[in-house]
C-alpha cells in the first residue's frame, strides 16, 4: 500500500497537467500578444517616419547635384534654366529646373558632365523626378535616366537669388552665363492619407549656394569663385 501512494505521488494527475497545460497557453498568448503589440507600434513609427525621410533624402540630392553645377559656359557644360510650369491637373505653378554638373568620379554610370533635371510629374500621381542625360557627345540625343525621388509630392517650388533680391524664374542666356548665387528648394508633401480637405502635409525647405557662381562680367570663373 505504501509503495502504491508512493508511486502516485512522483508522477502527476490529469487536472495538473491540464493546469499547467493552461497556464502554459496564457502565458504564450500574454507573449504573443507583447511581441505583436511592439510589432504593429514600430510598422506605425516607420509609415509615420517615411515620408520625413523621402523628404530629406530628395532635399540632399537635389542640395549635392546644385553644389556641383558648372558655369554655363564651356564645350559641354550648357546653360542654367529655372522655370515655372502650369499643371494641367490642378493649376498650380512647378518648377523646372534644367543645368549641367560633373558627378562624382567613382559614378561609373555618368563619367564626365551630365545634364541634370528636376520636375513635377502629375501622371498618375505627383511625384518629383529627376532625370540624368549622360553621353552628351552622342551623335543622337540619348534617353534621360529617370529617377524617382519622393512620391506624392503636393508642391515643388525653386527661387534664385542673383545677389540682391529672390526671382522665381531663371535663364542663364538672358543673364550673361552666370548662375545664380542661391537657390531656395522648397518641398511639400502630405503625410496622411486622410481627404484632401484634412489632408496634413509637411514642408521641407533648403537654401543651397552655388559654388561656381560668377557676376555676368568679363571676370573669368577662376577669379570669381576665389574672389
Amino acid at each position: 500500500m505504501n509503495r502504491k501512494r508512493r508511486q502516485n505521488s512522483e508522477g502527476f494527475t490529469l487536472v495538473e497537467l491540464l493546469l499547467a497545460l493552461t497556464l502554459a497557453g496564457l502565458l504564450s498568448l500574454s507573449l504573443y500578444t507583447s511581441l505583436f503589440t511592439g510589432y504593429r507600434s514600430q510598422q506605425k513609427t516607420e509609415q509615420a517616419l517615411k515620408p520625413l525621410r523621402e523628404g530629406q533624402l530628395a532635399l540632399e540630392v537635389i542640395v549635392a547635384d546644385l553644389s556641383g553645377a558648372l558655369p554655363p559656359k564651356g564645350v559641354l557644360a550648357g546653360p542654367f534654366i529655372g522655370l515655372q510650369q502650369q499643371s494641367s491637373i490642378s493649376g498650380q505653378l512647378s518648377s523646372f529646373l534644367s543645368f549641367f554638373l560633373r558627378p562624382a568620379a567613382d559614378l561609373e554610370t555618368a563619367p564626365g558632365i551630365v545634364k541634370v533635371e528636376y520636375l513635377l510629374s502629375e501622371e498618375p500621381e505627383p511625384k518629383l523626378l529627376r532625370r540624368l542625360t549622360v553621353n552628351l557627345l552622342s551623335p543622337e540625343e540619348p534617353e534621360p535616366i529617370e529617377e524617382l525621388l519622393c512620391q506624392p509630392v503636393s508642391s515643388f517650388t525653386l527661387r534664385y537669388f542673383d545677389g540682391s533680391q529672390w526671382l522665381e524664374t531663371w535663364d542663364s542666356t538672358t543673364r550673361g552665363d552666370c548662375l545664380p548665387v542661391a537657390v531656395e528648394i522648397t518641398i511639400e508633401r502630405p503625410v496622411t492619407q486622410d481627404s484632401a480637405e484634412n489632408k496634413e502635409h509637411r514642408i521641407f525647405r533648403r537654401v543651397v549656394n552655388l559654388p561656381c557662381w560668377s557676376a555676368p562680367s568679363d571676370i573669368s570663373v577662376a577669379e570669381s569663385q576665389f574672389s
